[in-house]
């Protein structure tokens, strides 16, 4: 969306620059340092059951409605646990 705004105020002659870009600390993922893909993805393992025991659901499941592989979804899912356990329980907001 930024872009096509930038493309728009340049198609009309006009100055465009980007000072500061951040996330409203408002929105869930970003209170917790995660990207909104990284929150997507561990709510809807929350919500599937990937973390229950037994699974109700499996990382090839999960990464079929993604549409990516198990693979990436596995990285994605250590990478937002990573940051949503430096946000909490390691109490680091700074990485």
């Amino acid at each position: 969306a930024l872009g096509t705004y930038r493309d728009r105020c340049r198609d009309r002659g006009l100055g465009f620059d980007l000072r500061r870009l951040y996330r409203n600390a408002d929105e869930p993922a970003a209170a917790y340092g995660l990207t909104d893909r990284q929150y997507e993805v561990l709510r809807a393992a929350l919500e599937r059951g990937y973390f229950e025991v037994p699974r109700g659901t499996t990382a090839e499941g999960l990464a079929r409605e993604f549409d990516v592989s198990s693979q990436a979804l596995s990285a994605t899912l250590r990478r937002a646990l990573t940051s949503l356990l430096r946000h909490t329980v390691a109490g680091k907001t700074d990485t």
